[in-house]
């Protein structure tokens, strides 16, 4: 290769001329693509969107599988929560049904209701307590417990009481579990009075004004009296225990109630 100047030989590779030194080729600058570098600056910005989106998805779905779980957890919670009410509501029907089933003998021996309800009736009670708090003549009872100021009793009993010619009688269908808690009942801000009723008021009506489940339900040929026990604050302060009975008749219409203050014994 010549030198275009001095016309001397130089190598094929040299960027200057060794003997005049005028440079033979031009330096390449570098030169910078403006667009291409907005581009970039765009794609790395929309890579980075990307990839912030992409954790918030990821994060979003951490929280809503979360979410799951909990619901999950709370709906097994519910379902073995129901499962146990509705146990309990089988087991404490169970008693009232057997009550009801034996009433339809009332007047009749009580081996003609056990032959056709399947009842097993027993001369005593499992439980000693039931024995000394009760009076009748048979009784059928809950296998299940529970356990008032320390003494075991049945959740429930069904005792049937005689009558002089060792016929039915009548059948007391008696729920502990609503003394289960106190022995007194449920608590009262006052007094229930049933005054404003007259005779014959439909039964749904007298029982929403008491407001408490039955401690014992006797049966008769010609009534039925529910008992409630309950306990209110007197004005001395003291606590005040009432036994209250209300009568209604064969077709569960209203006849009379009495309300019985009890007081401590043994004192």
């Amino acid at each position: 290769m010549e030198c275009p100047k001095c016309k001397k030989t130089v190598g094929e590779n040299d960027a200057v001329c060794r003997n005049c030194g005028i440079a033979l080729r031009e330096t390449k600058k570098k030169r910078f693509d403006i667009k291409k570098i907005i581009n970039n600056k765009s794609k790395n910005r929309s890579d980075l969107e990307t990839t912030k989106g992409r954790k918030r998805v990821v994060r979003n779905k951490t929280d809503e599988n979360k979410l799951k779980l909990l619901l999950a957890g709370l709906s097994v919670l519910l379902i073995v929560l129901l499962i146990i009410l509705l146990i309990v509501h089988i087991s404490s029907g169970k008693g009232n049904k057997a009550a009801l089933e034996l009433v339809e003998y009332i007047g009749q021996h009580v081996s003609d209701a056990e032959t056709d309800t399947g009842i097993h009736l027993k001369d005593e009670s499992a439980f000693r307590g039931v024995n000394t708090a009760l009076t009748f003549d048979y009784i059928y009872e809950s296998e299940d417990e529970v356990e008032i100021n320390d003494i075991t009793y049945p959740e429930w009993a069904v005792t049937v009481v005689l009558n002089k010619n060792e016929k039915i009688d009548s059948v007391v269908y008696t729920d502990f579990t609503t003394v289960e808690d106190d022995l007194r009942g449920d608590e009262k801000d006052k007094s229930v009075s049933l005054d404003k009723f007259d005779k014959g008021a439909k039964y749904n009506t007298v029982i929403d004004e008491i407001d408490c489940d039955p401690y014992r339900i006797t049966y008769n040929k010609e009534n039925t009296s529910y008992m409630f026990k309950y306990y209110y604050t007197a004005e001395n302060g003291d606590a005040q225990q009432v036994l209250l009975t209300a009568v209604f008749d064969d077709e569960d219409k209203f006849l009379y109630y009495s309300s019985e203050l009890v007081y401590p014994e043994n004192m």
